[in-house]
């Protein structure tokens, strides 16, 4: 009889990240990005530079003070160092249209 392995928050950043699932939307002609992940329920906003996420895990970490970040957050921190990501440009006139796709 074979055990199932348990996967880990790695094997789940490791797929995000080879799957395109990290991306940085730059907008012009601002320069601002908007970092989001595409997760197993939905793609979140990130906040690279805190290690906070969108995601429902990233909040509840927060509530109970545990300093672990999500595996979003940890997907995005290990595809930035490795310049592993997926850049879209758009226009500065379309952060709304973003913004309103992720917030929902």
């Amino acid at each position: 009889m074979s055990k199932n392995k348990e996967v880990t928050p790695e094997d789940k950043t490791s797929k995000i990240i080879s799957s395109g699932g990290v991306k940085r939307h730059l907008f012009n002609p601002s320069g601002l990005e908007l970092w989001t992940v595409v997760g197993s329920e939905g793609e979140y906003i990130q906040f690279p530079d805190r290690g906070v996420c969108s995601c429902p895990q990233s909040f509840f970490k927060r509530i109970r003070g545990e300093a672990e970040m999500c595996y979003h957050a940890l997907a995005v921190k290990m595809a930035r160092s490795n310049n592993e990501y997926v850049t879209v440009e758009c226009s500065d006139d379309e952060i709304h249209i973003l913004l309103g796709l992720l917030l929902v």
